[in-house]
């Protein structure tokens, strides 16, 4: 079981299941102890604190710059809980081989040792790990390459190693610069932002009713009696007419009335315009970080000599 999909093009990237649904982001890369091909990755699911859990690549494909697993997303989300960035054991890659129903494919070729985990480097994002082949993983490839060539040969495999009781200098400084160092990890910040519906907004026109008063001008006629005496000099013509005889005098009168008519006229056209407002906040968040401490014990009897 392996695959060949270089892990640099798989740290930080995003994980789907067959049916393309989002799984999480990939996290770390396990090699095969034997053979270095990349066999299992870590997917960590949720934007703050969400769970990693080993996936296997055996069928993965890179699709779009994304990494599509052969397995369903359910599967994934209940592999069982182990812890990430160290060496699996024989027994944890056991028990993931019976979560996945991969039987026991690859625990013949490495019965004991089981996965040996990616190494630290800069991946495509800060603060993510990239898979490269560490020191055991390194050995057990070339062993497995010089098993072969030996065969192919005609040796017997296993020949050209040392004899029993017999110390190899190479192998003992190896072990001792590894236990020597340490590999310090911290928790990295990352903050993102999504999008979420927070409410509708809408234009109604609905009919309400108001008074208006406003102040007319109106004209009407009345009739007022002039009375005008007639001087001694106009009397003489006026002998003509019938004198104490009954007679009327009739005028026609007008007055306005209002008169009220309504008519629609647009005013003013009203819109909406959606607005993007930005605003800083300050997220706080505890992240945890791994110290380094030197610790001496002095060996009884003997005196303490400050260094040259």
């Amino acid at each position: 079981m392996g695959t060949a999909i270089d892990p640099r093009q798989v740290i930080g990237h995003k994980v789907v299941d067959a049916e393309g649904h989002k799984i999480g982001q990939a996290e770390e890369v396990y090699l095969d102890d034997s053979t270095g091909l990349p066999q299992w990755v870590t997917v960590k699911g949720g934007l703050f604190g969400g769970k990693e859990h080993f996936a296997p690549l055996d069928g993965a494909s890179l699709v779009a710059d994304e990494l599509q697993l052969s397995c369903p997303k359910a599967l994934v989300d209940g592999a069982p809980d182990l812890e990430t960035g160290r060496h699996l054991s024989a027994e944890e890659e056991r028990t993931l081989y019976q979560h996945y129903g991969l039987g026991d494919r690859g625990m013949s070729r490495q019965p004991t040792s089981g996965m040996n985990a990616s190494g630290t480097a800069t991946g495509p994002n800060p603060g993510m790990t990239t898979a490269t082949m560490s020191t055991a993983g390194t050995a057990g490839a070339a062993a497995g390459t010089a098993g072969a060539a030996g065969m192919a040969a005609g040796r017997r495999p296993g020949a050209d190693k040392p004899a029993v009781g017999k110390k190899d200098a190479r192998t003992d400084g190896m072990r001792g610069a590894a236990q020597r160092a340490m590999t310090r990890f911290e928790e990295r910040l990352h903050i993102g932002t999504e999008r979420v519906e927070t409410g509708h907004a809408r234009l109604r026109k609905h009919i309400t009713t108001e008074q208006v008063r406003q102040t007319v001008p109106l004209t009407h006629q009345e009739v007022r009696i002039e009375r005008e005496p007639i001087r001694a000099e106009d009397a003489a013509a006026m002998t003509g007419e019938d004198m104490l005889t009954e007679a009327e005098s009739e005028v026609t009168l007008y007055e306005e009335h209002t008169v009220v008519t309504k008519q629609n006229v647009p005013v003013e056209r009203v819109r909406m315009r959606v607005e993007d407002i930005t605003e800083e906040i300050t997220v706080t968040e505890e992240v945890r970080t791994e110290r380094i401490d030197l610790e001496s014990e002095e060996t009884p009897g003997q005196e303490h000599r400050p260094r040259a």
